[in-house]
């Protein structure tokens, strides 16, 4: 999955589960005024709520506003606030950031959650802010916002749930992006508990009250591998509510591969299937072999748009204004990552519309299914993967085995109201004992003792130093 360093679009996807906005506010915290003020306006409320979730509220802390159009990341936070607010009828979802207001920002707005800046290292304000909001539920988007926020939230709101979406495990995508670098071959290799991020993620994971995880196999790998209490930890994988089988073999022709440019393990996919990969498929299939490559910010990451060849059959398209378009009109979706985390949901997005996938093991990873696959993800090689996608793209008998795969292992894994369903009686089970849970957790509790609080006390280093100077600047 994409991480949160987003910005821009990468493809505009269809929501089809939209809730009517309520007098949605943006604020600014600079004093407790203006963060009491959050609690003002009408919310939309489900009819038939259930009176102790219809007077609940949420607060989400991010460093980016969430962008549905730009990354799975945006997509899944933005379908949390969605489930808050309609199918768990919550009266008021908020969502702080320290970013500046933008086009995405005011996208949650429409959808009626309320938006706030925050500014980072101000203990006064983020507590007023907290404070203001009174939420039963606080949701970290990432483990470095657990870090900035999450010391606050417990001297503020000491009864709200912390919950923490670890999106995907940034320690285990760090971790193989240095292996994979200069090598030959994709990286599905695990971090030593020696590795610095992985302390940083699980210390974020055991001080949290619930961890939600989009990968069964990054839940499987915290509970049998990193010790985590499967207690503390829900699997919360993606949310689809629309699947159609898309036009036939015949109507399609070419390759696709979906990525922006703001995440590494997406120009590294691209860089291979230009430079080693695609000479092999043209060789392969022929030379009237096309693949068009889609993302936003190609401009931002040299050489990239540079790739564009009409001869070679290598088309660098940039932006997408429809996910359906590009999915529906091509044989193959092609994703050549050789490292990342999570679930890649250019590959739910490629099998929402019946389209099958080849890719390497990093790609397949938390997607395997008994039953088959939706595609090849099994290369770990350029000559492998070349052969898998011509293979693909050729055989007819092989390509609606695997869009039908495709097609079920979306219905039966990644259904939005089951998957939701589970996310919620999650939650609303950890509020209703939370009290208990803590006391029996020796190892989240000791997570809070002053000596492991480096971010915290960091955090108030900054905020002091930056009053000094500001008091020493001459008027």
């Amino acid at each position: 999955m994409k991480d949160g360093r987003r910005g821009g679009g990468l493809l505009r996807r269809h929501h089809h589960h939209r809730h009517p906005p309520p007098n949605a506010t943006t604020t600014t915290t600079s004093s407790s005024s203006s963060s009491s003020a959050l609690r003002g306006g009408r919310s939309w409320q489900k009819p038939g709520a259930s009176k102790a979730s219809a007077s609940a509220s949420v607060l989400f802390f991010g460093a980016y506003w969430p962008d549905a159009n730009a990354s799975g990341a945006g997509v899944r936070t933005v379908a949390l606030l969605e489930a808050f607010l309609g199918d768990w009828s919550y009266e008021a979802a908020h969502f702080a950031s320290p970013n500046r207001e933008n086009e995405c920002s005011e996208r949650l707005r429409d959808l009626g959650v309320r938006t706030v800046r925050c500014r980072m290292n101000r203990r006064d304000e983020l507590e007023d802010l907290v404070s203001g909001v009174r939420p039963d539920v606080v949701v970290f988007d990432q483990f470095t916002s657990e870090e900035q926020y999450s010391w606050v939230v417990r001297s503020a709101a000491p009864d709200a749930l912390r919950v923490l979406d670890m999106q995907d495990s940034h320690a285990l995508r760090l971790w193989r992006e240095g292996r994979a670098r200069g090598a030959s071959s994709p990286s599905t290799d695990t971090p030593p508990a020696t590795y610095k991020e992985l302390q940083r993620e699980l210390a974020a994971i055991h001080r949290s009250d619930l961890t939600l995880v989009c990968s069964p196999f990054e839940l499987s790998l915290l509970t049998e591998t990193y010790g985590v209490d499967p207690r503390k930890l829900c699997l919360a994988s993606f949310f689809y509510d629309r699947i159609e089988r898309g036009p036939s073999f015949e109507e399609r022709r070419g390759f696709v591969t979906l990525g922006t440019a703001m995440h590494g393990p997406n120009v590294d996919a691209v860089r291979w299937l230009r430079q080693d990969i695609w000479k092999v498929v043209r060789e392969r299939g022929g030379s009237q072999m096309e693949v068009r490559v889609y993302g936003a910010h190609f401009e931002t990451e040299a050489g990239l748009a540079q790739m564009h060849n009409q001869g070679e059959g290598f088309l660098v398209e940039g932006f997408a204004s429809d996910l359906r378009d590009v999915l529906s009109k091509a044989r193959v979706l092609v994703a050549p990552l050789r490292y990342g985390a999570g679930i890649k949901t250019k590959i739910l997005d490629a099998w929402s519309f019946g389209t099958p996938v080849c890719t390497t093991p990093v790609g397949s990873e938390g997607l395997l299914d008994s039953g088959g696959w939706g595609g090849l993800g099994s290369a770990t090689t350029a000559s492998e993967f070349a052969e898998s996608a011509v293979l693909l793209h050729e055989d007819k008998e092989t390509w609606e085995k695997a869009s039908q795969d495709g097609l079920r292992i979306l219905s039966e894994s990644f259904d939005r109201r089951a998957n939701l369903s589970v996310v919620g009686e999650a939650i609303e089970e950890r509020r209703a004992t939370l009290q208990k849970m803590r006391d029996n957790d020796y190892t989240g509790n000791a997570f809070w003792h002053n000596t492991l609080r480096s971010t915290e006390y960091f955090s108030r280093w900054i905020e002091l130093k930056e009053e000094s100077q500001n008091t020493n600047k001459p008027s």
